[in-house]
């Protein structure tokens, strides 16, 4: 029996990074796999929490310097692109000026495709 189940889960963890291989970007496979400055901070300069539409919620932390992020984090208990979105969005906001983070848009986070 315990065999069984060992080949089921080897099977489904194939299944599983395959669907994801499939569907996702490589980019979007590494940050949601080794996802930079997920962590809880303490004591944040500012921080805001962000609940999608789907039932995903992010907190965004900021401490600052002077006018400038000096460091973001996220914290969420959303799935895999949400995971991948908070890393994308924090290594991008560090160290810029507060106001132009704050003028980003989602597209911002996607990579400018190359031309053909």
């Amino acid at each position: 029996m315990t065999k069984d189940l060992d080949r089921f889960f080897d099977w489904l963890e194939q299944r599983l990074q395959e669907d994801a291989e499939s569907a996702f970007s490589a980019r979007v496979l590494k940050e949601l796999r080794y996802p930079a400055n997920l962590v809880w901070m303490t004591s944040p300069d500012a921080a805001v929490v962000v609940n999608d539409p789907c039932g995903d919620t992010m907190e965004i932390s900021l401490r600052l310097k002077g006018e400038a992020i000096a460091k973001a984090t996220f914290f969420t208990d959303g799935c895999g692109p949400t995971l991948a979105c908070g890393s994308m969005l924090t290594r991008l906001i560090q160290g810029m000026p507060l106001a132009e983070a704050m003028a980003l848009q989602p597209h911002h986070l996607r990579r400018p495709r190359r031309p053909a």
